[in-house]
């Protein structure tokens, strides 16, 4: 299973996610995924996403897209959420082995630094 840091909008880029999949059938159709950074596998049955990015629309993308303290809460309600589902998807037995995005991590790439 491949994880991928994804925002809380869902959306990115210009790619389709196809509809019959397991992210659409969860988030809602029409989402797209991008060309580059580790959301270019959003919408693929194997991959799962970890919020790093809260928005990415045109007026809160970037910094002031990020995560900040007063979204403890909300942060913690996704990331459960999200850690869930790769939990539930993990117990199915189909994959050998869970892959992070290996060049930045979760956390710390040019979009979804929280360490600032």
């Amino acid at each position: 299973m491949f994880i991928f840091t994804d925002n809380t909008d869902r959306d990115s880029g210009s790619g389709l996610i196809q509809p019959n999949t397991w992210y659409a059938k969860k988030y809602g159709e029409g989402l797209h995924f991008p060309t580059r950074t580790a959301a270019v596998i959003r919408g693929l049955d194997n991959s799962r996403p970890v919020s790093t990015q809260r928005w990415y629309n045109r007026e809160k993308k970037g910094v002031t897209g990020r995560w900040n303290d007063s979204d403890i809460n909300e942060f913690k309600q996704v990331i459960d959420s999200e850690f869930d589902d790769i939990h539930q998807e993990w117990n199915t037995g189909k994959y050998n082995s869970i892959v992070f995005p290996s060049e930045d991590g979760l956390f710390n790439g040019k979009i979804s630094d929280i360490s600032m």
